[in-house]
């Protein structure tokens, strides 16, 4: 009984480390270059204008986050994860002439598990269902505010 009781052990210690490594060692945001987005979107059928945001353009993006989610029915009746719990990728779009970030964001470690250990997050993600685990929005660059959210 100690045998599997070591190995149990063991396997708990293994699973723990695995997920401390995808937690804090993983790339968690991945900004899409206009060229990388427009390949990748246009093939979907999503005739836009894009543009490759910065680290200047994103950095107050998690802040806009909380806020909006403090302040709209959408954190209650969804129950996100706290907002720093997800990794993100961000690519630009350009709408009536104003420039937005459209944010996706999934729950870390999750997506890393399901791809067979391969980084998800340097291949744009899309879903279609998930629950409280991903969501979307955006990001009106202009206003410094978020314009939409929509949680799968």
């Amino acid at each position: 009984m100690t045998k599997y009781l070591y190995y149990f052990m063991l396997v708990l210690l293994v699973g723990f480390l695995g997920y401390c490594w995808c937690y804090y060692f993983v790339p968690r945001e991945r900004i899409f270059s206009e060229s990388e987005i427009s390949k990748t979107l246009r093939n979907h059928g999503a005739p836009q204008e894009y543009w490759t945001p910065n680290n200047i353009d994103i950095h107050n993006i998690k802040d806009a986050l909380s806020e909006y989610v403090a302040v709209s029915e959408v954190g209650n009746e969804d129950r996100l994860y706290p907002i720093d719990s997800y990794s993100y990728q961000y690519y630009g779009v350009i709408k009536g002439g104003d420039k937005f970030i459209s944010i996706t964001a999934f729950c870390t470690g999750l997506e890393i598990l399901r791809n067979g250990g391969r980084h998800s997050i340097e291949k744009l993600v899309v879903v279609y269902d998930g629950g409280s685990c991903y969501f979307n929005a955006g990001y009106n660059l202009k206003t410094k505010t978020i314009s939409s959210m929509f949680i799968h």
